[in-house]
């Protein structure tokens, strides 16, 4: 059984997922002690010994209840999912769990190798209300196309500096775009290397993000309404990029 994790609910949410995959690996008997879950997730590079820390807790906790074990593997980099997560389809062979984010999960129900939850799936994990509405929106295709749980939750924030605004003569936060561009100004003073506005574009998961949240609330799309046609140069769209 393939099954996908993705976006914080405590850990026992990850056990109990890791369970249900046993369970069904073991055909739902008793009999699945000793045998070993491989289970894929992103590498932290910003804290990789906190993060190993937490997986040998995972493992060891997971041990303890069920008497098999984790074998972890990692991926650095999206490119790197994706290719493991093609080789797995193909080979027909590979993780047994998969931890992706949200915006990844159509690309993984598109294989068509990911196992479609249950009812009976979902009470193995503790039932659908134990989560966030919002999250299981984006855990399937539509709601009884589901293939993952919700395991981590990291909401965006837009946040700014106090300090800058207060330099720039601004007593309160902008409520409006206009509001938004016409702060940044104030505050820019590239000689002194400061910006009123900034997005890391290195980052190669964030700023297509927020690119994408510009143009829908443009009125535009990536892909049109079929999904057989990318929009990604209409007006919404490069207007969503210049902004």
């Amino acid at each position: 059984m393939k099954a996908n994790i993705r976006s914080a609910c405590p850990w026992l949410s990850l056990l109990m997922l890791l369970s249900l995959v046993l369970a069904a690996c073991g055909g739902g008997s008793t009999s699945s002690q000793g045998q070993t879950l491989h289970v894929l997730i992103g590498y932290n590079s910003t804290y990789p010994a906190q993060q190993r820390q937490w997986m040998q807790q995972i493992a060891s906790e997971f041990q303890k209840a069920t008497g098999s074990t984790i074998a972890w593997d990692t991926y650095s980099s999206s490119s790197e999912e994706q290719t493991k997560l093609q080789t797995s389809i193909v080979s027909g062979s590979g993780p047994d769990i998969f931890s992706f984010g949200t915006t990844f999960v159509p690309t993984a129900q598109a294989t068509k190798g990911f196992t479609v939850l249950t009812d009976q799936d979902w009470q193995a994990v503790g039932g659908k209300d134990r989560f966030f509405q919002q999250q299981l929106t984006m855990a399937g295709s539509s709601p009884n196309q589901l293939i993952s749980v919700p395991f981590v939750m990291r909401p965006f924030a837009m946040v700014y500096n106090k300090e800058l605004f207060q330099k720039a003569g601004i007593t309160t936060a902008p409520t409006t775009w206009t509001e938004f561009v016409q702060d940044a100004q104030k505050m820019t003073n590239p000689s002194a290397g400061v910006y009123g506005a900034e997005i890391d574009p290195s980052d190669s998961f964030d700023p297509w993000k927020i690119w994408w949240m510009f143009a829908g609330q443009l009125g535009g799309s990536f892909i049109s309404q079929d999904l057989k046609t990318a929009q990604m140069n209409t007006p919404e769209a490069v207007q969503a990029v210049r902004f």
